[in-house]
């Protein structure tokens, strides 16, 4: 079962792991098909260390 949408890593976090509860899994994987664009470096480093604050 797959999981589409178009949303905040929050959201879609949210999502992942409601459908893993309804699947009774703890295993899982997310992946962006479209990945997100940066306005340079800096830009990518800010958002990659608040992604790894949500895990």
């Amino acid at each position: 079962m797959s999981l589409t949408l178009d949303a905040s890593l929050e959201t879609g976090k949210e999502y992942f792991n409601k459908l893993k509860d309804v699947l009774q899994s703890n295993t899982g994987i997310i992946s962006f098909v479209n990945p997100l664009d940066y306005e340079n470096g800096e830009d990518f480093v800010l958002r990659y260390q608040k992604s790894i604050e949500y895990k």
